[in-house]
C-alpha cells in the first residue's frame, strides 16, 4: 500500500509540500520509504510506501505514473510501466476492463502537461481531485489536499447535512467530500485533465441487455466451482510471500473463502472481531464452526467499549478524510491493528460475496417487486416464506407491508428503475433555518438496469455498500501496515452473478442459495442451513447507555455542539433521552451526530 500526492502548478511551494510529507510521515508508526520531487516548480510529487518498491512508481523525461493497490489479471501484478505501456499502445481502456483487485493511480505527460487518472471497477481504492485557478492536484486522500492548503478550505455543508441526518445509504457514492473544492473520482473511471478542462469516461459497466442465463443448475454449479477455484488459485500465487489471515465472521463469504484454501491448499489463519456481549451482533458460535472446519489457528480480539471510548477521546480522527460512517468501520479498524501486530500484512475478506447471490435482506423486497410486477406465479410462495423467515416483532412481515414500502423503494412508472429514497433519521431533527430545501438528502440512484433486482445489485456496488467504508478502511490499511484483498470484487465473479437467474439467488425465502446447493463440503452445515443474518456490527446502542453514556452526553451538551446548530437541538435531544431511556433505538444517529462533532473538533472547525 502506498500514500501519494501530486501537484501540477506553475509554481508549487515547497515549504507546504515538506509540511505534508510530515504529516503522511506522522500517520504511520513503522518505517516508510519516501520519494519526493519537484521538477522546475511546475510540478512535485510524494510517493510513500511501506516497503522499498518500485513497481508503483515509472518516470522517464516525458511521462510520470504512480499507481497504489493490487492490479493484476491471473496471476500476473501490473506494474506502473504496464500502466503507461497500455496507455501509449491506445490500448487502456481495455486493459482497465480486465484488471482485478483494488487499485488508482495517474499518468502526467510533461510534454503536454495532460494527466489521466483512473480508478478500480468498483471504488476499492479512492482517488481524490482538486482543479481549480490553473491548479490539479491528484491524492490518495483528501486530507492531503487541505493540508496543502493550510486547512483552508471551505467545508462542503451538503456533504455535513447529509451525514448528521440521514442513513448511511445517502451519504456516500458521490464525488463530493467533506471539503468543498476536492471531488472523489467515480469507479470504473478515467478522467482526463486537459487545458484546464476536465473529461470523464467510464471504461466498465454491467450490461442490462444481457440475457439471463438459461444454463442448468447443474451448469450454473460447475461453473461456479471453477470460477471459485481459478480465483483462490490466482490470490495465492500472488500473495505467496504474504503472511496472511483470513478476516473471518459467521456468514457464508469469509467462510468460503476459508473452505476454498483449505481444499486446494491447506487450513489458513484467522482472525475475528466479537464482544463480550450476547447480543444479536456476536456471531462468535458461528465462526467457531468454520475455525473447526477449516482455519488452522484462530485469534479472537473481543472489542470492548473502552477501546472505542480511548480512541475517540484521543486524536483519533487525525489522518481520516471523514467521519466513519458505521461502528463496524470502527470495528475493523480495530481488527487491522490487532492482526498486524500478530504480523500479517495481508487479510482476505468475503466482502463482495453478498452482491452476487442478493445476500443483503433488503435484496428481497427487489426480488419480490420483479415477481409481484411481472405476475410470476412464484410471488405468492415467496411471499409466505418472506414472511415466514424474515417477520419479526419489530419489522414485521406482511402483503400490506409489501405494498406499501414497495411504492417508496422503486418507480412504478419505469420497470427496473429504483426510487430515490428519503432515509433521514427523524424529520424533526432538521435545522429548518439552515435547510431551505431538502431534496438533496435524499439518495442517489443507478440508472435502469432492466430489472429491480438488477439495478439494486448496481445499487449496492456503486452506492450502498463499498462506498460507506472505503475513505476509511484505505486509510485503516495504511496506518496499520496491512493490506485488504477481497476475491469476490472480481471481475469474473461479478459478471457470473449479473446472468444469475433470481431463483438462484433466493429460493423459499432464502439468499445465497447456489452457494447452499453447491458449497456443503466446504462450509459448515450449521452457516448454510442458517436463513437470519446479524451482519458485521457492534453493541454501539447498548455501550452508549452504559459505558460510554457520560462522554456521549458531555459532547452533546457542550456548548461547542449547540453553536453548530446542525440540528434542531431541542428535538435531538428528545431523540437522545428516548434512546438512553430505552424506548427506541438511534444507534446509527448518535453515532454520526458523536462522529460528526468529533471530526470537526479534530479538524479545528
Amino acid at each position: 500500500m502506498a500514500r501519494f500526492f501530486f501537484i501540477k502548478h506553475k509554481n508549487s511551494d515547497e515549504f507546504k509540500i515538506l509540511n505534508l510529507k510530515k504529516k503522511i510521515n506522522s500517520s504511520r508508526k513503522s518505517k516508510i520509504f519516501q520519494i519526493h520531487k519537484t521538477v522546475n516548480k511546475n510540478f512535485s510529487y510524494i510517493l510513500s510506501d511501506n516497503i522499498e518498491d518500485s513497481s508503483k512508481l515509472f518516470e522517464d523525461e516525458h511521462y510520470l505514473c504512480i499507481i497504489d493497490g493490487s492490479p493484476h489479471y491471473g496471476k500476473k501484478l501490473y506494474s506502473s510501466k504496464d500502466f503507461l505501456t497500455s496507455y501509449l499502445n491506445k490500448t487502456f481502456k481495455n486493459f482497465l476492463k480486465n484488471i482485478n483487485g483494488g487499485y488508482v493511480g495517474f499518468i502526467f505527460n510533461k510534454k503536454k502537461k495532460e494527466t489521466i487518472s483512473f480508478r478500480d471497477r468498483f471504488g476499492l481504492k479512492p482517488i481524490y481531485y482538486y482543479n481549480k485557478n490553473d491548479i490539479l492536484v491528484l491524492s490518495s486522500q483528501s486530507d492531503y489536499i487541505n493540508t496543502y492548503f493550510n486547512n483552508e478550505i471551505d467545508l462542503n455543508y451538503n456533504y455535513i447535512y447529509r451525514y448528521a441526518y440521514s442513513n448511511y445509504k445517502s451519504i456516500y457514492g458521490r464525488e463530493e467530500t467533506m471539503f468543498k473544492d476536492v471531488k472523489m473520482q467515480k469507479i470504473s473511471s478515467i478522467y482526463a485533465f486537459k487545458n484546464k478542462n476536465l473529461f470523464k469516461s467510464i471504461y466498465w459497466d454491467l450490461d442490462p441487455t444481457k440475457k439471463i442465463s438459461t444454463n442448468t443448475l447443474d451448469q450454473h454449479s460447475n461453473k461456479i466451482i471453477q470460477i471459485f477455484k481459478d480465483m483462490i488459485f490466482d490470490y495465492e500465487s500472488l500473495n505467496k510471500d504474504k503472511i496472511s489471515a483470513v478476516a473471518l465472521s459467521g456468514g457464508m463469504d469469509s467462510g468460503l473463502i476459508s473452505g476454498l484454501l483449505n481444499k486446494y491448499f491447506k487450513k489458513p489463519n484467522a482472525v475475528s472481531l466479537t464482544y463480550l456481549e450476547d447480543s444479536e451482533f456476536n456471531e462468535e458460535k458461528l465462526i467457531k464452526e468454520s475455525v473447526k472446519k477449516n482455519i488452522d489457528k484462530w485469534d479472537n480480539f473481543k472489542l470492548q467499549p473502552s477501546h472505542l471510548l480511548k480512541d475517540l477521546n484521543s486524536n483519533f480522527y487525525e489522518h481520516y478524510d471523514a467521519p466513519l460512517a458505521t461502528i463496524s468501520i470502527y470495528g475493523y479498524n480495530y481488527l487491522f491493528k490487532s492482526a498486524s501486530l500478530l504480523g500479517y500484512d495481508l487479510l482476505y475478506t468475503g466482502s463482495g460475496g453478498d452482491y452476487i447471490q442478493s445476500g443483503n435482506y433488503t435484496n428481497y423486497w427487489y426480488y419480490l417487486a420483479d415477481l409481484y410486477f411481472n405476475k410470476d406465479k412464484l410471488f405468492e410462495r415467496e411471499l409466505n416464506f418472506w414472511i415466514k423467515y424474515h417477520s419479526t416483532s419489530e419489522y414485521p412481515k406482511s402483503f400490506d407491508i409489501f405494498k406499501k414500502e414497495i411504492i417508496k423503494k422503486v418507480n412504478l412508472n419505469k420497470y427496473g428503475k429504483l426510487a430515490e429514497q428519503n432515509l433521514v433519521f427523524d424529520q424533526s431533527i432538521l435545522n429548518k433555518n439552515a435547510i431551505k430545501n431538502s431534496t438533496f438528502l435524499n439518495s442517489k440512484v443507478v440508472k435502469n438496469y432492466g430489472s429491480y433486482l438488477r439495478s439494486f445489485m448496481m445499487q449496492e456496488y456503486v452506492y450502498d455498500a463499498v462506498a460507506p467504508g472505503v475513505e476509511a478502511e484505505d486509510t485503516m490499511e495504511w496506518i496499520n501496515n496491512i493490506s485488504l484483498q477481497s476475491p469476490f470484487f472480481d471481475k469474473e465473479i461479478a459478471e457470473f452473478g449479473w446472468i444469475l437467474p433470481s431463483h438462484l439467488k433466493i429460493t423459499n425465502g432464502v439468499n445465497k442459495s447456489l452457494y447452499r446447493k453447491v458449497f456443503t463440503d466446504i462450509l459448515p452445515s450449521k452457516i448454510i442451513n442458517r436463513t437470519a443474518k446479524s451482519g458485521f456490527n457492534a453493541p454501539f446502542d447498548q455501550w452508549v447507555r452504559k459505558e460510554l453514556k457520560d462522554f456521549l452526553m458531555d459532547i452533546f451538551k457542550s456548548q461547542l455542539f449547540k453553536n453548530r446548530s446542525i440540528y434542531n437541538y431541542k428535538q435531538f435531544m428528545q431523540l437522545v433521552d428516548d434512546h438512553m431511556t430505552n424506548k427506541s433505538n438511534h444507534m446509527m444517529l448518535l453515532w454520526q451526530a458523536l462522529n460528526l462533532e468529533l471530526w470537526l473538533r479534530d479538524k479545528n472547525r
